[in-house]
């Protein structure tokens, strides 16, 4: 981002700055830092394996958004792909005393929901207050999961977490094992002014239903 276009940002956004970091990734990848002047700031990791000098610029973050690619198991391949794991991303956000951390870019092997770290322990937490949530200093910070679709304030990222358990049943598979009667092919019939009907399956095949010749 040139500077003339970083200050045309800030001006428009009421923003004090805008930093860009360059941050450990296999190929060329940069974590943003946002401040406003109100007092807040977002910071976002871009692909990354845990990285200091986005934890120094980012040093007392509202929002940490941290990529989360690897399980905690998987910390090897993690660390192969130049990506973090969730136990990782968390660990960058207490280091950089961010008061919420969102995860996200999970790695599409997960069936099932990601579960966090410690997430029985979260979730039966007291619930803190949306202003000592969003302006505390230090401790543990806020922890939620990116999904598709997901708009959040940051005065109520304090509660996410209490979404968890109804978010991971959005995974499960809704088909009845008892009702499941394995794949069901689509069907449409196609007609034809000269050579009659044909049955077109899923696969492509095509049969014909009248004169002419058989299945193709």
């Amino acid at each position: 981002m040139t500077q003339e276009r970083s200050l045309s940002l800030e001006v428009a956004l009421g923003l004090e700055s805008i930093q860009t970091v360059k941050v450990i990734h296999r190929s060329q990848s940069f974590g943003i830092v946002v401040r406003h002047r109100s007092g807040w700031s977002l910071v976002f990791s871009g692909d990354t394996m845990p990285c200091k000098d986005l934890i120094t610029a980012g040093e007392g973050a509202t929002v940490l958004v941290h990529e989360a690619t690897m399980a905690d198991e998987e910390q090897d391949q993690a660390s192969a792909k130049a990506h973090s794991t969730f136990s990782q991303a968390l660990n960058v956000g207490e280091r950089m005393n961010a008061k919420n951390v969102v995860l996200t870019h999970f790695s599409q092997r997960y069936a099932k929901a990601p579960v966090l770290p410690g997430a029985t322990h979260i979730s039966s937490s007291p619930s803190p207050s949306p202003s000592d949530t969003v302006f505390h200093s230090g401790g543990t910070p806020n922890v939620a999961l990116a999904f598709d679709c997901a708009s959040m304030r940051i005065d109520q990222l304090w509660k996410m977490h209490r979404y968890q358990e109804v978010l991971a049943e959005t995974f499960e598979d809704p088909v009845d094992a008892e009702d499941d009667e394995g794949p069901v092919e689509i069907v449409m019939e196609i007609e034809d002014a000269n050579e009659g009907k044909y049955k077109k399956g899923r696969k492509g095949e095509v049969v014909k239903t009248k004169k002419g010749k058989g299945k193709q």
